[in-house]
């Protein structure tokens, strides 16, 4: 993916407007018994109303080629073999206010997005997408140094609906659980699946409750205050997704919990790593579980 970021298009200081455009291409060869390759640009215009909220609105142009099928690949997927364009309009809004953008000990942030395709639009796929989030972080204890304990809310809502020519949202704009959204279970295995293979769904909620405890930091030469090295995590993942909101499935929850670690390698540029250890306790058969679970980078 580029990406190009004009974060004063008028020149005005305040209250800016910042142009984005990135460009990307992405292939996928994913659990669900199928190849997707992607290949899509979107450019938008976002104005800052003050320091801590922005609204934007993007239009994306995107080539979208599912092969490579599993037998046992779902009906979703045998559906969108082969070429499909996607064209849409999306409106974003979003308030912030961090004591730290990188690394927040407090503050909060919330996030709301409305997406079109097709339609007046063009393209061969028509679905509206909402997707919501929302972050708080409520410092509890302060030690010697500085540092603080922190306990980290966070949830994401997200909604989606073909119409017109559509019978079904399509195939790599559904909702899928499992992995970076909900540790414990394999990535994007948990909720409704067909043969075997998951099928995403329309509407989902995913939650999580995390502790994070300082344990190591460092002051390197010609620094003023320390660096966190390593942190600690207690966490708790909750999730529900279904084919639709009033699908049975949404009321079957999935939750999973344990520990982790946090860690920042102090190697000019930062460079975070996230190492985590869970275990799911509400859960379906059908569901992958992945008991170890690691990022890089924020």
């Amino acid at each position: 993916q580029l990406t190009y970021v004009e974060p004063d298009l008028f020149v005005q200081h305040f209250d800016t407007y910042e142009l984005r455009w990135s460009g990307q291409r992405r292939i996928r060869r994913l659990p669900d018994g199928y190849t997707s390759d992607a290949l899509g640009t979107e450019i938008g215009i976002s104005r800052n109303f003050s320091e801590h909220f922005d609204a934007g609105f993007f239009v994306r142009q995107e080539s979208v080629e599912v092969d490579d099928l599993a037998p046992n690949a779902s009906s979703l997927a045998f559906d969108a073999e082969g070429q499909t364009e996607l064209r849409g309009g999306r409106l974003t809004a979003r308030y912030h206010d961090y004591d730290d953008p990188f690394r927040p000990t407090s503050g909060f942030e919330l996030s709301l997005s409305g997406e079109m395709l097709g339609g007046f639009w063009g393209g061969e796929e028509s679905l509206s997408k909402l997707l919501h989030r929302a972050h708080v972080y409520v410092p509890l204890t302060e030690n010697e140094m500085g540092h603080r304990t922190v306990l980290h809310f966070e949830h994401a809502f997200g909604w989606a609906k073909a119409f017109g020519g559509s019978d079904d949202v399509f195939l790599t704009e559904r909702f899928y659980m499992g992995g970076p959204n909900l540790r414990g279970l394999d990535y994007r295995s948990a909720g409704p699946s067909q043969f075997g293979r998951p099928i995403g769904g329309e509407a989902m909620y995913t939650a999580s409750v995390e502790l994070t405890v300082p344990l190591v930091a460092t002051r390197r030469e010609g620094e003023l205050r320390d660096r966190e090295l390593l942190r600690g995590v207690l966490w708790t993942d909750f999730g529900l997704l279904g084919l639709s909101l009033q699908d049975a499935a949404c009321g079957e929850l999935r939750a999973s919990s344990r520990f982790g670690l946090r860690i920042d390698l102090p190697v000019g540029i930062e460079l975070p790593i996230a190492l985590d250890w869970g275990w799911p306790w509400q859960f379906e058969e059908s569901d992958e579980r992945r008991y170890f679970y690691w990022t890089f980078g924020r």
